[in-house]
């Protein structure tokens, strides 16, 4: 796949390093920090949070440099999405049953039922997130599929 001339970059990244807070934001009642994996060349961050609030940016199984020139199936793309997405919320203090919100881009709707039941195993029945899924085109570096999420602190535990 042919990138655009502003994503070029992008196509030679170095290897993630682990999540890491950047530079913090906004004052004491509104502190806003980024999370980046370390690539120079992206100008975005995996995640920003914003008070108790977490918002990862877009996942692909791309992103990893073990995935580096392999074509794999919807559930393998989707279980390595959501592992990069479970290392992005721990490095930040949050799991999965904080995830309030889940956005998924899919090049192939007819793939759904396969994703899901890899999706599923990701969250607790009474801890579900709200869900939109969406059929595009295309995605960056050939992914079928892309996750993004956003997660909030719970203030008690559940069941």
């Amino acid at each position: 796949m042919e990138l655009p001339s502003r994503m070029q970059g992008l196509a030679n990244r170095t290897a993630p390093s682990p999540v890491r807070p950047a530079a913090a934001g906004r004052g004491p009642d509104m502190a806003m920090r980024a999370y980046h994996k370390g690539l120079a060349a992206a100008p975005y961050s995996d995640a920003v949070e914003d008070g108790d609030t977490l918002y990862v940016a877009g996942q692909i199984a791309q992103d990893d440099p073990a995935w580096a020139g392999r074509q794999g199936t919807i559930e393998a793309e989707t279980a390595a999405a959501m592992a990069r997405i479970g290392a992005i919320l721990a490095g930040a203090g949050f799991s999965f049953a904080d995830v309030v919100r889940v956005g998924i881009f899919m090049t192939d709707l007819a793939e759904f039922a396969r994703m899901n039941s890899v999706y599923a195993a990701y969250f607790p029945a009474e801890a579900q997130p709200a869900r939109t899924c969406v059929g595009v085109r295309e995605l960056l570096f050939g992914a079928r599929i892309e996750i993004e999420c956003i997660a909030r602190r719970r203030l008690c535990a559940h069941a």
